[in-house]
């Protein structure tokens, strides 16, 4: 959520559509495999389908618990199925969090005793090495809570047993299934590079766009995410004017301009000057398109005006600006982007920006590379079909470290994130890379799941289940400074149940909103 606006999040559309997702999902879930011995079928068959439908089962009952909480949390709490709907109801059945993540682990624990390796099935399919990252994940959920909780769910559990078994589960991934990190943090998002040999698990959208239509509802279109990162073009940020050359406002390399979500000035910087995944991640530098056309690509440069638009990730001086323009080039810095009040027009490198953004800076910043989809049909279309990988190898590597950290064991986190690092680092400068035992904090881990992982769609979750996410929120994020209703509040934790599935609930005062709301 951009703001921590109560009203909005409990109508807004997005959250009534994951929180209706997720639940048909388990619903789905649970009529499958109550029908599955009505079907016939070889017995080693029924197996590997009670499998995979038990691993997406857990996968979204945590989905679930994790953004909607439990009764015993969040004084309301997520929907508990415990049959699949056979007729209309209305009732919902709020249940402790200790019987959300029971049914969790019964269920990922028969699907990694039930699923192939991975180089029996196809691309694509579940197999227990999605099964095996998958509760790796679950655990490290788990973890975020006390150990009475975490006992409730398994009596010899607590919270140094789940995390070393969390910690064995990763590497298992990593070592034991042929996956593989790719050589080039760029290339993962290439839309020609979707199945790679580090994807554990994604969603796989198709290219037929009778499937994707925009006559569904948006969480029924494809995959969007391209749509949300993209900066406006055409808007020279520090005069304000729309006036880049030979620029357009939605294209096909450079996506489909709706600038509503930036990167804040922490991320940007937690990268340093020397870490290759900020550009792997990040567009800084617009080319002309061949033909100055939305649908081109952008050309090889041979000339200073093939440059259109440039936004450096340092500060930008007034005269520096001046050169770039001469050139035929709009250029702007962070100083730009995150100087609110400040002159538009900094007179030195030792303007530093404040962090809040400017009016323009909220247009303009940075876009956000790892969702762009260029295989879309015309530079207009909302409609995606790029995958999204839900699971990917370097998650677990660093899963690894974060156990080895908080176990006490902070050495023996330094060469999984060496091995993450190791395609990060620029030519010349390697050792700016380098870690240390002393490094190796809570702090550091949750910046390095930043630089890896950031815009993946689980830095809430992690930040939650960390017990940072109040505290970072209000550290790194300025807009949460000023109060009010933007201001993040302890009950944030969790999202609140959409308000027109209460208003519709048919037994209340039992099924209740969650605390706070």
């Amino acid at each position: 959520m951009a703001l921590y606006d109560d009203g909005r999040m409990l109508s807004s559309d997005e959250n009534y559509f994951f929180w209706r997702a997720l639940n048909v999902g388990v619903d789905r879930a649970l009529f499958a495999l109550e029908s599955m011995d009505r079907v016939d079928m070889p017995a080693e068959e029924q197996l590997i389908l009670e499998g995979e439908t038990k691993a997406l089962l857990a996968f979204w009952r945590y989905l679930l618990i994790e953004t909607y909480g439990a009764k015993d949390i969040s004084g309301g709490g997520a929907h508990f199925a415990e049959t699949a709907t056979s007729v209309v109801s209305l009732e919902g059945n709020q249940v402790n969090a200790s019987v959300f993540y029971a049914d969790i682990f019964n269920n990922i624990d028969a699907a990694i005793a039930n699923l192939p390796d991975p180089s029996d099935v196809t691309y694509g399919k579940l197999n227990v090495g999605v099964a095996k990252a998958m509760k790796a994940k679950f655990l490290m959920g788990l973890a975020g809570y006390e150990d009475g909780l975490i006992s409730e769910v398994k009596s010899s559990w607590t919270k140094s047993s789940i995390l070393s078994e969390a910690r064995d589960l990763a590497l298992s991934v990593v070592n034991d299934y042929g996956y593989s990190l790719e050589s080039d943090y760029e290339m993962l998002w290439h839309v020609d590079n979707q199945k790679n040999s580090e994807v554990i698990f994604a969603a796989q959208f198709t290219d037929d766009n009778l499937f994707n239509d925009t006559a569904f509802p948006s969480a029924d279109r494809g995959n969007d995410l391209h749509y949300f990162w993209v900066t406006e073009m055409r808007l020279n940020i520090v005069t304000g004017e729309q006036n880049v050359p030979n620029s357009e406002q939605h294209t096909l390399w450079y996506g489909k301009k709706q600038s509503y979500i930036m990167p804040t000035l922490y991320y940007l910087e937690a990268f340093g000057n020397y870490d290759k995944r900020l550009t792997g991640s990040f567009l800084d530098t617009w080319l002309r398109l061949a033909g100055d056309d939305p649908l081109g690509v952008p050309v090889i440069p041979t000339k200073s005006t093939d440059t259109v638009l440039y936004k450096s990730f340092q500060n930008l001086s007034r005269d520096e600006f001046d050169t770039f323009a001469a050139r035929g080039v709009v250029a702007s810095g962070i100083n730009h982007i995150y100087n609110d009040g400040v002159t538009a027009y900094p007179t030195d490198e030792s303007n530093t920006p404040i962090g809040a953004p400017t009016v323009n800076g909220r247009k303009g910043f940075h876009t956000f590379k790892k969702h762009l989809d260029t295989s879309r049909e015309d530079a207009r279309d909302r409609n995606g079909n790029k995958d999204f990988p839900f699971l990917r190898l370097a998650e677990m590597y660093l899963i690894a470290a974060e156990c080895n950290i908080r176990l006490g064991q902070s050495g023996s986190a330094i060469p999984y994130i060496q091995a993450i690092r190791e395609r990060a680092k620029m030519s010349g400068f390697e050792s700016e890379l380098d870690i240390s035992a002393s490094d190796m904090t809570m702090e550091f881990i949750l910046d390095e799941y930043a630089r890896e992982t950031g815009g993946e769609l689980w830095r809430w979750y992690l930040l939650k289940r960390t017990g940072t996410l109040l505290t970072r929120v209000a550290d790194k994020n300025p807009d949460y400074a000023t109060g009010g209703l933007t201001q993040i509040k302890n009950y944030h934790i969790v999202r609140p149940i959409p308000q027109q599935d209460m208003d519709a609930v048919g037994n209340p005062g039992v099924f209740v909103q969650n605390d706070g709301y």
